[in-house]
């Protein structure tokens, strides 16, 4: 692996850490990372919410479900590690 490689999964993993917290953050869920996602997303950027739905299915091994609610709003639903397939269940 080269410099370049390894910067470059250091940077992804830096923002897949930002996004979860951003998750973390609106599902007031930042004590319990393992609890079911259940929130609201503000967010129009389609790569935005492509880096979020990346973040959780990093972290939970699940997969968030984006619905739109409209102006850029969408509920954000996962099952979480907890319940998900790698979870302590």
């Amino acid at each position: 692996m080269t410099n370049d490689q390894l910067q470059a999964m250091v940077e992804e993993m830096k923002g897949h850490a930002e996004a979860f917290d951003r998750i973390l953050l609106l599902n007031e869920t930042k004590h319990d990372w393992k609890a079911p996602i259940n929130c609201v997303v503000v967010e129009p950027d389609a790569t935005i919410r492509r880096q979020l739905a990346e973040a959780v299915e990093h972290y939970t091994a699940t997969e968030a479900v984006f619905t739109p609610l409209g102006d850029g709003a969408y509920h954000v639903q996962a099952v979480g590690y907890r319940m998900g397939p790698a979870g302590d269940h």
